[in-house]
C-alpha cells in the first residue's frame, strides 16, 4: 500500500515508519493519523516484524496537530472527525503489541510529544527539544495530560502543560520522559540498537509484557496480580512462540 504522509520500510525483522510531511514540520493531519494507524496495524499482522521504529523526516520530529486543517474544518462534525483520527492513532500506539522505539530529533511538541512518550523506548538527540506547549496558543494538551501524569507524575505533568516550556534532552531524561540521549548524528544508530535488542526476544513474551503494561495501568495491585498470574501461565506453557 502506498502512503502520502508517511514512509515505511522493513529490514531484518524491524519495521521503520517515518512521518513524512517535512515542509509542514510533520504536523499531524487526519490523513497522516489514519496512515500511521493503518501502517501499525499492518506491522502488527506481519509475522516477520518484531519491532517498529518511528522517526520523523526533515528538521523536526513533529510539531503537533495541523492547525491549518482544523481551521479549514468549519463544522463541529468535521472537527470531530479530525479528533477521532488523532485518538485512534494514540490508541493504536498504546495497543501495539510489538516493540516500539521512537527516535526524536529537532522540535517535538504537542501531538509529536504524545507519540514520543507512548513509545516503549524513546531516544532523543542531544540538541532536541520536547514539550506540551499548546497553552502558548491559548489551547491545552488536555488529551495528553492523563497519560503524561502517569509517566512523569502530577507535579511535573502540570508544570509542562501549564507553562508550555520545552525540555532539553537532559531535562527530559531526568523527568523520565525519555530513555536515552543520543549524540548528534547518532540517533538512528541508538534507536536501531534498542530495536535489535527487542527483536531478539521471544515474540510472545514481548506481546504479553506490552499487554500487561497497558491493561494494568489503572488497576489496583490485587487485580493486576490476578491478571498477570494468568498471563504468566500462558507464557510458561506456550512453546515455540
Amino acid at each position: 500500500m502506498s502512503y502520502e504522509s508517511i514512509l515505511i520500510e522493513k529490514k531484518e525483522g524491524i519495521g521503520f515508519l517515518a512521518l513524512n510531511r517535512p515542509d509542514d514540520d510533520n504536523r499531524l493531519t487526519s490523513r497522516m493519523c489514519t496512515e500511521v494507524t493503518e501502517a501499525l496495524d499492518k506491522f502488527s499482522e506481519d509475522g516477520d516484524i518484531r519491532v517498529v521504529i518511528i522517526r520523523g523526516s526533515g528538521k523536526n520530529f513533529c510539531l503537533g496537530k495541523s492547525i491549518t486543517e482544523l481551521e479549514n474544518r468549519r463544522t463541529a462534525w468535521d472537527r470531530l472527525e479530525v479528533s477521532n483520527s488523532y485518538s485512534h492513532l494514540m490508541k493504536s500506539i498504546i495497543d501495539f503489541t510489538k516493540g516500539l522505539v521512537v527516535a526524536v530529533h529537532g522540535i517535538c511538541v504537542k501531538g509529536g510529544a504524545e507519540i514520543a512518550m507512548r513509545g516503549d523506548i524513546t531516544v532523543m538527540e542531544e540538541d532536541a527539544k520536547i514539550g506540551f506547549d499548546a497553552i502558548n496558543l491559548g489551547l491545552s494538551c488536555l488529551v495528553a495530560l492523563p497519560y503524561l501524569r502517569s509517566v512523569i507524575g502530577q507535579k511535573r505533568a502540570l508544570e509542562l502543560v501549564l507553562t508550555g516550556r520545552l525540555l532539553s534532552a537532559q531535562e527530559a531524561e531526568r523527568f523520565g520522559l525519555i530513555n536515552k540521549i543520543a549524540s548528534k548524528g547518532q540517533l538512528d544508530e541508538v534507536a536501531l540498537q534498542y530495536a535489535k535488542m527487542i527483536s531478539g526476544k521471544r515474540p510472545l513474551a514481548v506481546k504479553l509484557t506490552k499487554m500487561a503494561n497497558s491493561q494494568t495501568r489503572d488497576m489496583g495491585p490485587g487485580m493486576a496480580q490476578a491478571l498477570l498470574n494468568a498471563q504468566a501461565a500462558i507464557l510458561g506453557t506456550a512453546e515455540g512462540e
